[in-house]
């Protein structure tokens, strides 16, 4: 679908639990055809399980598609592997810490995203 919209000369926010060393294969032959940004939300493992067993018990809304009950038992073993790590695609990325809302802050996503890669700067 992203290739789509390049193709159709529209920009695309692409979001989703994307994985180191596993999501850069599909993801690399796009980053050639739009200015790219990585914006990468990130939390200590404790604070992971956290929010899972918060969705597991149903204190969180989620669509029926998260199978939240059948992750918990790996995520501390994927968290180890550095899956959640930034991606490595060589474009400029931003962590986010995502512990107590958005640090940094949204004025300061938002700079970065807008000046982020347009002098080939990282």
């Amino acid at each position: 679908m992203v290739a789509r919209l390049l193709d159709a000369g529209m920009s695309a926010i692409i979001e989703s639990n994307f994985h180191r060393g596993r999501s850069e294969p599909e993801l690399g032959p796009l980053l050639e055809r739009a200015r790219t940004v990585q914006l990468h939300c990130q939390t200590s493992m404790e604070i992971l399980l956290r929010r899972y067993d918060e969705r597991v018990a149903k204190t969180v809304v989620r669509h029926p598609g998260h199978d939240d009950a059948a992750v918990v038992p790996d995520v501390g073993a994927w968290y180890a592997t550095g899956i959640y790590e930034p991606l490595d695609l060589g474009v400029p990325a931003l962590r986010i810490d995502t512990t107590d809302g958005y640090d940094p802050d949204f004025a300061a996503i938002r700079a970065f995203v807008e000046v982020a890669g347009d002098d080939g700067a990282y």
